[in-house]
C-alpha cells in the first residue's frame, strides 16, 4: 500500500485509470439495451482511460489485450444463456457494431497518442537492453518475494500492521475457497478478467530482467496487490447474508491494516529534517545545480522557481529541457556527493566548460562549489 501512494511512483495513477475503465465498461454493459448514446459514450471513455493507463505504465497493455477477447466472450455468453457459441455475424446488432467501431476508433486515437508520447520522450536504452531475465534470475525473484511474504505472515518484519493485513487477508481467502463450492457457478466477468490480468502480470514481472536488476523492489509488484484486491472485491460481491458480513469484515480489516502499514513512525522524524536540509539552498537565490541523479532533483524541489537542476551528463536524465534552464543561470553549483571525489577548478558538462568561482562549501549536508560558464563560451 505504501508503494501505491508514493508521489514518486506511477502505480496509484495507473490503478486509478484502470478503475475508470472498469467503471465505464461496466456502465456500458448495463446500458446497452437502454440508451445507445450513453453506451457508446462509456465505451469510448473506457477505452481512452485504458490508454492513459498504458501511457503511465506499459504493463497496462496486458489489460487492453485481455479486454478484447473478454468483451467478445461476454457478448456471446449474454446472448446464448451463458453458453459460448461461435459468433454469427448476421445476428450482430447495430448497437454492437457501433460499439466495436467506437472501440476501434478510440484505440486508434490511443495508439496515436502513445506513439506521439514515445517519439517525444527521452530515449533511455537502459530500459530496453534486456527485457527477459535468465532462469536463475526468475528463480531468485520468486524466492525473494516468497520469503518476503512468508516473513510477513509469521510477523518476522518491522511492520506489525502489514503482518496483521496478511493474516486477515489469508483468513478471508481461505473462507472464500471453502465457501466457493457452495455458491452458484455463474461467471463473474470482472472477477475473471482481473484474475487473468493478475496471472499475466505476475508472469511478466517474475520473468523481467529489469525487476531483478533493480533489486526486486516491492514497488514493481504493486499492480499485483491492486489486481488481487479487485479479484477479491468482485468475488465477495456475490455473497449475501452472514457469510457476506463476515467476509466483508475480514477484508475491510485487512484493508485498514494495509493502509496503517504505510504510516510508519519514522516518517515524522525524517521528512522534516530532509525538507529543512534542502531549504538551505533557497538562500542562494537563482542558481543552477548539477549533481548525481539522487541529489540534483531533490535540491531543486526546495525552490523550483529559482533552483534549476539536472543530473550530470553521465547519469540518467529525466528532463532534457531542464539542462537549458540550468545553463541559463549565472551561477551553477556542482554537488560532489554521489558523483565526484573532489570538485575541480574546471570541468565540462554537456559540452560546456565550467570554471569554479569560489571555494567548496557544505550546504544542506552536501559538498558544493559555485561555477560559471567560461567566458569564451558565453553568448
Amino acid at each position: 500500500f505504501q508503494e501505491l501512494i508514493q508521489l514518486s511512483q506511477p502505480y496509484g495513477e495507473q490503478a486509478c485509470f484502470i478503475g475508470i475503465m472498469t467503471f465505464c465498461m461496466n456502465k456500458a454493459m448495463e446500458l446497452k439495451d437502454i440508451s445507445k448514446s450513453k453506451t457508446l459514450f462509456y465505451f469510448f471513455a473506457g477505452t481512452l482511460s485504458l490508454f492513459v493507463a498504458i501511457w503511465i505504465s506499459d504493463l497496462s497493455m496486458i489489460a487492453y489485450l485481455l479486454l478484447i477477447p473478454a468483451m467478445i466472450f461476454l457478448y456471446q455468453t449474454s446472448r446464448n444463456s451463458g453458453q459460448f457459441l461461435p459468433v454469427n455475424v448476421r445476428k450482430i446488432s447495430a448497437t454492437t457494431l457501433q460499439c466495436a467501431a467506437v472501440f476501434v476508433w478510440a484505440s486508434f486515437l490511443g495508439f496515436a497518442f502513445i506513439k506521439y508520447a514515445k517519439d517525444h520522450a527521452i530515449m533511455d536504452t537502459l530500459y530496453s537492453k534486456q527485457l527477459l531475465g535468465s532462469f536463475s534470475e526468475d528463480i531468485q525473484i520468486v524466492k525473494s518475494k516468497g520469503l518476503g511474504v512468508f516473513n510477513t505472515i509469521i510477523f518476522n518484519t518491522n511492520n506489525v500492521w502489514l503482518s496483521l493485513h496478511s493474516l486477515f487477508f489469508i483468513v478471508g481467502l481461505v473462507c472464500l475457497l471453502l465457501w466457493q463450492k457452495k455458491q452458484e457457478r455463474a461467471p463473474i466477468f470482472w472477477r475473471n478478467y482481473f484474475l487473468a490480468y493478475t496471472i499475466f502480470c505476475a508472469g511478466v514481472l517474475f520473468s523481467s530482467h529489469w525487476v531483478y536488476f533493480n533489486f526486486m523492489a516491492n514497488r514493481y509488484f504493486t499492480v499485483l496487490y491492486v489486481s488481487v484486491w479487485l479479484v477479491v472485491l468482485f468475488t465477495i460481491d456475490r455473497y449475501t447474508g452472514k457469510k457476506a458480513v463476515l467476509l466483508r469484515s475480514l477484508f475491510l480489516s485487512a484493508a485498514l491494516f494495509s493502509a496503517a502499514s504505510s504510516i510508519a513512525p519514522y516518517y515524522a522524524a525524517e521528512k522534516p529534517f530532509e525538507v529543512e536540509r534542502m531549504n538551505e539552498f533557497k538562500t542562494l537565490g537563482k542558481i543552477g545545480v548539477i549533481g548525481s541523479y539522487w541529489r540534483s532533483y531533490d535540491i531543486a524541489a526546495a525552490d523550483p522557481q529559482n533552483i534549476k537542476s539536472t543530473p550530470h551528463d553521465k547519469d540518467k536524465i529525466r528532463c532534457k529541457t531542464c539542462i537549458d534552464s540550468v545553463f541559463a543561470c549565472q551561477i551553477i553549483y556542482l554537488v560532489q556527493d554521489g558523483w565526484l571525489d573532489s570538485l575541480p577548478k574546471e570541468t565540462s558538462q554537456f559540452g560546456v566548460i565550467l570554471q569554479r568561482i569560489g571555494k567548496t562549501d557544505t550546504i544542506g549536508g552536501f559538498v558544493v562549489a559555485p561555477y560559471t560558464i567560461r567566458k569564451e563560451q558565453q553568448n
